[in-house]
């Protein structure tokens, strides 16, 4: 048990790192976006921000689904199947909250505010743009919530958190627990 949760903390802490690299780069691209010759090492950045903000969020979508699955199988260790599904199900369902709840405000943030509910969104597609292992992958995928619907989302969110909590909470002790 301590071995499993050992791993899932430190792959966490890896992914939080290098979640602040990613930081130090977007801010490196601000800065140096006007530079007259760009700086190699940013160039790609300063020309399509996604890049680093594609990673950034599976960097930090990871970290916290890794520190609440880890929490979650704390509360109840037990290697059976099922329950080992229903912890991940509570693990997934808490992280889509938290990626859900911020919605709307983060794009208000990204808006300046400039724009109304009904334009929030430029297109309803969000781009993914990540090198992984020196490919660079890119492409646009459909929005499920976009403009003032993102107001829907924030409120999913905050009721994915409230479930999976809930879930967690209320969910039997498993036959093969060794927290009895």
């Amino acid at each position: 048990m301590k071995y499993e949760l050992a791993i899932y903390v430190l792959v966490a802490c890896a992914l939080f790192i290098y979640r602040t690299v990613l930081s130090g780069r977007k801010n490196g691209a601000f800065y140096h976006k006007n530079d007259a010759v760009l700086p190699p090492m940013l160039e790609r950045e300063i020309k399509n921000l996604h890049f680093i903000e594609t990673a950034a969020w599976y960097c930090q979508t990871g970290g916290v689904f890794l520190l609440l699955l880890s929490s979650v199988r704390a509360f109840d260790y037990t290697i059976s199947l099922w329950p080992v599904l229903l912890e991940i199900g509570i693990a997934a369902l808490i992280t889509l909250g938290t990626v859900q709840a911020p919605s709307y405000h983060y794009q208000r943030a990204i808006t300046a505010g400039l724009k109304d509910d009904d334009h929030l969104d430029a297109t309803n597609q969000s781009e993914v743009a990540i090198v992984i292992f020196g490919k660079k992958i890119q492409f646009w995928k459909g929005r499920l919530f976009s403009n003032k619907n993102r107001i829907i989302a924030q409120w999913l969110g905050v009721a994915e958190i409230i479930v999976g909590v809930l879930i967690l909470m209320f969910k039997p002790k498993s036959k093969t627990s060794n927290n009895r």
